[in-house]
């Protein structure tokens, strides 16, 4: 641990030396560890033909240690899906298999529990679309499939005998403007999402399509029932949704094909939501362009496929620098060979940073951390992502490449110098009485972070891009959902998890003020509670006056009454 501790110190703003995490291990998915609050990596052999799963042993802190467990599913997996349980609270899985030479595409998809003997992957459904996460009405998260134009959505049951059921997608209330018109749109591979797009509480529906030699993005407001199109650049990268200028408002940004000398270019195109518009993403909006002349990086460009086997390469949001600006990490093609770039944004002394709409003065221009970018001889960059194994705080680059035709798993270590640590093992439990979803992250739950008195926000969960599909499946946080969480466990680097004895409600903000080794936890109402609460003030002010008016008048008629009847009583006293 000292060790380790000199090593940061002496290497201060620096990635460290990589450390190889695994051979023959192509990353697909994490998933949280029930029992250590640690978080697993999920993936298959390169072959696809074994799930494997690597656990880490937190108690090595000289060296990153982990513990392979390995299966043989019987066919090759395409992709693997996280975040289930069965009735005793293990993890468990959905696998996807692609049919390979189908026409339309053709997904099996599998439940498999390894906790079970001799336990062989189970068939759920068998989709023509790739599947993507949603919540329903009951706040559960659920897959949305397809066959022959029948949506159906797969729930992880963990109370009844069978792990997943089907059931009909138009039972959920919550989504019956859905149509199946819709539903007939989604392609077989997508980039989509499920997130709080217009800002009103309720996650949105986000798909990718290509329509008639165009691609749009299609967005279904949920709460508006509304259909909203926007169309894209149709050689575009996968999408990554994130609040680039921290206005409030959930931007875009993805790769575009430009067609120039330049090669492709980054484009974020902001929020247009206002007063007076309640579309995200119109012809009006907004954009910024980045090119990697920006940057004065000669001889480089944005990576948008590969052009030996077609795979969409894609874009990462990553706050490696712990400021609550996201830096994004993109692949580029440089000097012959594929790498991960940092981009940060320039902050400067008056807030004002590289990713605003206002445009850019030279002194603006998007900054580009050379010291930060790994400098490895990888010529196939798979994946991108980030882990926290050492409970730092800050997470450092998980790299998936190929190396003579194998997968290999590498990490780099974040040794930024700085004051703030990221309470990056914030935990929201969802508990109910069977106590099966202990140590779930709850989708969709807002949150805000303060220390040292500068206020952090972040609004969603999980943002990962994943290079090895055809075309990447992106996951993304769920965005601000009104439920209402009885019991909430917060883990902190170094520190046993903190239960909280209070409720979170419906529409509030989390707010937790990390300083001098001490943790306080407020409970903010967001603004529309606040003007219900002014509302409401006002009226009892109001009743209460009323109420008192009417007493007073009530004593001042009384007494009236009282001073005439005692007039009266003299009166007949001086006739006697």
């Amino acid at each position: 641990m000292f060790a380790r501790l000199f090593q940061r110190k002496k290497q201060a703003d620096t990635f460290l030396t990589e450390e190889n995490i695994a051979d023959d291990f192509n990353l697909l998915n994490y998933e949280t560890d029930k029992d250590a609050y640690k978080t697993n990596l999920v993936g298959t052999n390169t072959t696809g033909s074994h799930l494997k799963i690597l656990k880490y042993d937190l108690k090595v802190e000289d060296r990153l240690k982990f513990g392979e467990t390995s299966f043989n599913v019987g066919f090759s997996i395409h992709h693997v899906l996280t975040g289930f349980v069965n009735n005793t609270n293990d993890n468990i899985y959905l696998l996807i298999e692609r049919i390979d030479n189908s026409n339309p595409p053709e997904f099996n998809i599998y439940s498999f529990d390894p906790t079970k003997e001799n336990q062989k992957p189970f068939l759920v459904f068998n989709s023509d679309i790739m599947p993507f996460l949603i919540l329903n009405t009951d706040h559960e998260r659920v897959l949305i499939v397809r066959n022959n134009e029948n949506a159906q959505i797969i729930v992880n049951t963990p109370d009844k005998k069978e792990s997943f059921e089907l059931r009909n997608f138009f039972v959920s209330d919550q989504y019956n403007g859905l149509t199946s018109q819709l539903i007939s749109k989604i392609p077989a591979y997508h980039s989509s999402t499920f997130i709080d797009i217009d800002n009103d509480g309720c996650p949105d529906i986000i798909l990718d399509i290509v329509e008639n030699k165009k691609r749009k993005l299609l967005m279904f407001l949920t709460k508006s029932k509304q259909m909203v199109e926007y169309e894209l650049p149709l050689e575009t990268g996968p999408l990554l949704f994130e609040d680039f200028d921290r206005d409030g408002f959930t931007d875009m940004c993805y790769v575009e094909n430009t067609q120039s000398d330049s090669g492709p270019s980054l484009r974020i195109v902001y929020s247009n939501l206002s007063k007076d518009n309640v579309v995200p993403f119109s012809d009006e909006s907004k954009d910024n362009v980045i090119t990697l002349n920006n940057i004065e990086l000669k001889n480089a460009k944005f990576e948008l496929k590969d052009e030996k086997t077609g795979l969409m390469k894609g874009i990462f949001s990553y706050d490696m620098k712990l400021s609550q600006f996201p830096s994004l990490i993109a692949i580029i093609r440089h000097e012959n060979k594929l790498k991960p770039i940092i981009l940060c944004p320039d902050i400067k002394t008056d807030n004002q940073f590289s990713f605003l709409k206002k445009k850019q003065s030279k002194q603006e221009k998007l900054s580009y951390l050379s010291n930060y970018s790994p400098n490895l001889n990888i010529e196939n960059v798979v994946s991108v992502s980030c882990l926290d194994p050492y409970r730092t705080g800050r997470e450092g680059l998980v790299l998936n490449y190929i190396e003579d035709g194998n997968f290999k798993l590498t990490f780099m270590e974040n040794n930024l110098d700085v004051t703030n640590n990221k309470l990056s093992f914030l935990t929201l439990d969802n508990q109910d009485k069977t106590k099966k979803l202990k140590n779930r992250p709850l989708p969709g739950v807002s949150y805000t972070i303060t220390a040292d008195d500068t206020i952090m926000r972040n609004h969603s969960i999980i943002s990962t891009s994943w290079l090895s599909l055809r075309k990447p499946l992106i996951t993304f946080g769920l965005g601000a959902i009104n439920t209402l969480v009885d019991d909430v466990i917060i883990k902190i680097p170094f520190k046993k998890e903190i239960p909280l004895e209070r409720k979170l409600i419906p529409n509030s903000d989390l707010v937790l003020i990390y300083r001098d080794d001490k943790l306080e936890v407020e409970l903010l109402l967001k603004y529309s509670f606040y003007i219900q609460a002014v509302f409401i003030t006002l009226f009892v002010v109001l009743a209460i006056n009323l109420l008192l008016v009417i007493g007073f008048t009530i004593v001042e008629r009384k007494q009236e009454r009282i001073k005439k009847r005692k007039e009266a009583v003299a009166f007949n006293f001086k006739a006697l």
